[in-house]
């Protein structure tokens, strides 16, 4: 059986091969949300925080074509796109409510280097590191993430501005997220968080539409060129709750 995929692929090659990337890069902008989120945290002013996004999506830019350099134990040598990972998330989030951007991006180095070194000595360690603490980690990292997703869905989070009805298009995004990620496909449970993210956004313009400043409170629109380094870095020695 010819299926759809076999006739673009015999027609015209690079089809396939642009939405197999265009879905990659769908996935992992995603993931944007992370640096947007830590911005936030750190009471940046809305210009700061435009910036910060800028540089995210370039630094994703930069990471997807090392990966795909696979030259002198640089990058893998294939196209995977880079994307912003949640595991440390929550001491970025520590860091910048704590000590500002500066503090996130010493701590971003700090990971990566250790990050680096361990990966030449993992191998070694893997007997006698058991599947529990993989299974205790990743608990504790979606445990952090559901923490602050309500903290969103209910406009507690820092600098978030709260309204009246402003829950519902949360409420309504994480249904389709749940929704595509238990009764989807094979297909769609991999985009189960891009989904949501899409209704809930459709769901938020037309509730704006409706009810205007009781649904949401735009802010101001801003358009700035991206601008690097937006501040020191900082290596802080203490930590202030």
């Amino acid at each position: 059986m010819i299926t759809l995929h076999d006739r673009l692929a015999t027609k015209w090659p690079s089809i396939p091969f642009i939405v197999a990337v265009s879905q990659h890069f769908a996935l992992a902008t995603v993931t944007l949300v992370i640096p947007r989120l830590v911005a936030q945290a750190s009471n940046a002013d809305a210009v700061t925080i435009e910036n910060y996004v800028q540089l995210a999506m370039i630094a994703l830019g930069i990471a997807t074509l090392m990966q795909g350099w696979g030259w002198r134990g640089i990058g893998s040598g294939y196209l995977l796109p880079a994307c912003y990972s949640g595991i440390y998330f929550a001491p970025a989030v520590a860091a910048a409510t704590s000590h500002g951007l500066g503090a996130v991006a010493g701590l971003t180095i700090i990971a990566g280097i250790t990050q680096v070194i361990l990966s030449k000595a993992l191998r070694y360690f893997r007997g006698v590191i058991p599947p529990d603490v993989s299974g205790v980690c990743i608990f504790i990292i979606g445990l952090g993430w559901g923490t602050l997703g309500l903290k969103l869905l209910f406009g507690a989070s820092v600098g978030q501005i709260a309204t009246d009805l402003g829950w519902v298009a949360g409420i309504v995004a994480l249904a389709s997220m749940v929704a595509a990620s238990v009764w989807g496909g094979k297909s769609v449970r991999p985009m189960a968080v891009l989904i949501g993210m899409s209704v809930g956004c459709v769901t938020a313009a037309l509730m704006y539409a409706a009810f205007k400043e009781q649904a949401f409170i735009l802010p101001e629109p801003v358009f700035v060129w991206p601008r690097w380094p937006l501040s020191d870095v900082a290596f802080e020695g203490y930590y202030v709750s």
